[in-house]
């Protein structure tokens, strides 16, 4: 912990790249906390190096919003000296307009970046893929895994070449053009092939049309859909950022084959070194899926009817959670009330929604 007697001192802390608030004598970091904030970036970095107790009790924040302080402090700074003001000093305001401009090429970077993304995906990478047309695809290999799940492979023959990013979603018919969603496990460009695993449910009408196909029979495809997308170590809701680099925690919460829309996303590369926690909630051991991929996962834990999960569950295995916590979660409605309800002021996105 920092104890600081001036605003000098706090200042060399500064110039060698440091993001120091102070707020009643408390020394906040806030390098993190600047993508995060509600009331914009333009705010904190403008009062990096200052003290702004006057400005933010003035504001009245919210109880939650104190808790984040909590968590930002890192020491304490003696301002018996009121007069004395760091944003005096000339070279400190250089050092912050330089600070200011690298961080928002940062930020136009990404956001150019992310448009180059989503003109590629939407008149490039996807040409067979255009909203509710749909493509013929081909069956070609189909599993039973048990009695309620099915893996298939499906192929479209033609040379036309397309992708499906991370987290998206396609659309699969029946011979009365009622569709459902699905999220593909694997995508195969070379081959133009995906792979999904269907749960067959029992008044389910395209589960028990799939159910019933066979190998080299033909279905109707259209995409790609979802608010979802994932590039560069950042996930994107309606092109919002939300940066996973900047996640402390991230918590998946899953229930069923609602594990599938995060496989794609567990089995990138990127992924195997943040912090992340699992908690797969099935119908019995039998009902486990891609083990091979979440056992690379250090905490990951599984819910089956011998281990009934509920949301208070989760106490034995989060001690303290904060403003920099990820949740991602699919799974029904009720289990998503209750997983909003326990992660109160979290960043909380439900997979389960297009």
């Amino acid at each position: 912990m920092l104890k600081l007697n001036n605003l000098q001192e706090l200042y060399e802390l500064i110039n060698n790249g440091k993001k120091y608030i102070i707020i009643n004598n408390n020394i906040l970091n806030i390098k993190e906390y600047i993508v995060n904030h509600p009331g914009g970036d333009n705010v904190l970095i403008d009062s990096i190096g200052k003290d702004v107790t006057n400005e933010y009790n003035d504001i009245g924040h919210s109880k939650s919003a104190n808790n984040i302080l909590d968590t930002l402090k890192v020491g304490i700074i003696n301002l018996n000296n009121k007069k004395q003001n760091i944003s005096e000093n000339k070279y400190y305001n250089i050092y912050l307009q330089i600070y200011k401009l690298k961080y928002y090429i940062k930020v136009l970077f990404n956001s150019i970046y992310n448009k180059i993304l989503i003109i590629k995906y939407k008149y490039f990478s996807n040409k067979l893929f255009q909203k509710n047309i749909k493509n013929n695809f081909i069956i070609k290999e189909k599993h039973k895994i048990n009695n309620e799940l099915i893996k298939i492979t499906i192929q479209n023959n033609t040379k036309r070449f397309f992708n499906i990013s991370i987290l998206k979603h396609i659309k699969i018919y029946n011979d009365k053009n009622e569709f459902r969603y699905y999220t593909p496990i694997k995508i195969c460009k070379n081959s133009n092939s995906i792979e999904l695993f269907i749960k067959i449910y029992e008044n389910g009408k395209i589960t028990k049309y799939l159910n019933n196909l066979s190998i080299n029979d033909t279905i109707k495809v259209s995409g790609i859909y979802g608010i979802y997308n994932y590039s560069n170590d950042i996930i994107y809701q309606n092109n919002k950022p939300i940066y996973l680099l900047l996640s402390t925690n991230i918590y998946i919460i899953c229930a069923g084959t609602g594990i599938t829309p995060f496989i794609r996303l567990l089995n990138h590369n990127n992924m195997i070194n943040r912090k992340i926690n699992i908690f797969n909630i099935n119908k019995n051991n039998n009902y486990i899926y891609f083990n091979e991929i979440l056992n690379k996962f250090n905490n990951i834990n599984y819910f089956t009817e011998n281990k009934k999960f509920s949301v208070n569950e989760l106490d034995n295995f989060i001690n303290s959670y904060t403003y920099k916590d990820l949740v991602l979660y699919c799974g029904p409605d009720e289990l998503g009330n209750d997983i909003e309800k326990y992660f109160n002021n979290k960043s909380i996105y439900n997979f389960y929604k297009l």
